[in-house]
């Protein structure tokens, strides 16, 4: 009796008689997703969305290690025209050990809307977070790298 009234009840709520109820929604359409636009740059398998007026992204210019590192800083407008005289600030920290690097990054603008920050130092492996910022008169932007240091 106990047989049929489980079978029954199971007919009438799908999912249940395999045990597989789901409260998931429905997938959102492809044609509902917008991809991001221009130069994403950054660490490998790594993808992060610059946000603000000016659109920041940044490449390190050689394989990330632990010690000095440099970063190149490309910074533009909306409109995809570089930006020069922007005031560019680095700030490597690492959230799990609460603490930042041991120097801080010097920016230098190198031309066309590209500026170097050295030395980017991580004084240890793991993960890490780069904090770049961007400037110039009432327009900002910025971007925060996840990195992690072999």
């Amino acid at each position: 009796m106990l047989k049929s009234i489980f079978l029954a009840f199971a007919l009438l709520v799908p999912g249940l008689a395999t045990g597989c109820v789901s409260d998931a929604k429905d997938p959102v359409p492809a044609s509902d997703i917008v991809a991001p636009t221009g130069d994403l740059s950054v660490p490998a398998g790594d993808i992060v969305l610059p946000t603000g007026d000016l659109v920041v992204t940044a490449v390190f210019k050689d394989a990330v290690k632990t010690g000095q590192n440099r970063l190149l800083v490309t910074v533009k407008d909306e409109a995809g025209a570089t930006v020069t005289g922007a005031a560019v600030t680095v700030d490597p920290q690492m959230p799990m050990h609460g603490h930042g690097s041991s120097e801080a990054p010097v920016v230098t603008e190198v031309g066309d809307g590209v500026y170097e920050a050295s030395p980017v130092t991580f004084q240890m492996p793991g993960a890490w977070v780069v904090h770049v910022d961007a400037a110039l008169g009432t327009r900002e932007g910025n971007i925060d790298l996840d990195v992690t240091v072999p």
